[in-house]
């Protein structure tokens, strides 16, 4: 996806860029899930699952020590300007930790990568999602880049235009002027998906998804099509797993529940995925 399109849409025609982001997000999408033998931990993100849910956090939350750091700020230029020391950067990351995330993978679910990052070793598991288009407003492609972008002037001119305030009269209260900065607008969007979906292309190999809500909520609803015990799971996470695939099946919903398993005899760099149920 071109995010310099997409940007300049969303300034002149909001349906139209989100038609054309859309048009870029996969009808399937996965999410690699850590079992780590906690078991009040594990049995969060069971209910997770059984309850049609994914859990939604804040970019401070992740491990990648760059992320939400995409924009540049030049304080120093800024303090010559008039700006108090600290005050745009203060506002942009309490406007950025306003916005709730959820990571996803368009890799599928035979990444032995993925089960070694984020399912601990196949000891976790994987869920298979389709989504629908109201459900695709909410997912963007990440962008990976080779640099930082600077933005001082974009900040400051947002944060000066949203909040209607001269900069001699902002005060100390960063809290109450971040309240007044419009979430819904146009430009304060660009500003947080710049910051949220983009990293350095170091982690392009995970092909990865973003759920981006500026609601909230914890969680965004998420019915999973099919689930994928990594092949170290141990029986009574699979047992679990088994419960609530049944649980889907019996309400209606055509959930599968697979288990991957290592053939010695397949010539091909892939697991064998042996139905449970």
């Amino acid at each position: 996806m071109d995010y310099k399109r997409y940007i300049e849409l969303t300034q002149t025609d909001p349906q139209k860029a989100k038609l054309y982001k859309n048009s870029f997000i996969p009808d399937r999408l996965f999410k690699y899930i850590s079992l780590c033998g906690d078991s009040s931990k594990d049995e969060k993100r069971f209910r997770s699952l059984q309850k049609g849910e994914l859990h939604l956090g804040t970019y401070s939350d992740y491990n990648d020590p760059f992320e939400g750091t995409y924009l540049l700020i030049d304080e120093v230029n800024l303090s010559a300007h008039g700006w108090k020391e600290g005050m745009v950067s203060d506002i942009y990351h309490s406007l950025v930790n306003g916005f709730k995330i959820c990571s996803l993978a368009e890799t599928t679910e035979q990444n032995m990568p993925m089960w070694a990052y984020y399912a601990n070793n196949h000891k976790g598991f994987c869920v298979e999602y389709s989504f629908t288009d109201k459900q695709k407003d909410y997912i963007f492609p990440v962008s990976y880049e080779n640099e930082r972008h600077e933005a001082t002037s974009q900040l400051s001119n947002l944060i000066y235009d949203e909040i209607h305030v001269a900069m001699n009269y902002l005060g100390d209260d960063v809290g109450k002027k971040v309240d007044m900065i419009k979430p819904e607008s146009a430009r304060t969007n660009v500003i947080v998906f710049l910051t949220i979906a983009a990293k350095h292309k170091s982690w392009s190999h995970e092909k990865e998804y973003r759920i981006i809500t500026s609601d909230n909520h914890d969680s965004f609803p998420a019915i999973p099509s099919r689930i994928y015990a990594g092949k170290d799971c141990d029986s009574a996470s699979i047992e679990r797993l088994t419960e609530i695939t049944k649980e889907y099946q019996n309400t209606g919903f055509p959930v599968e529940l697979y288990q991957m398993k290592f053939d010695p005899n397949n010539k091909h760099f892939e697991l064998d995925e042996k139905r449970i149920v």
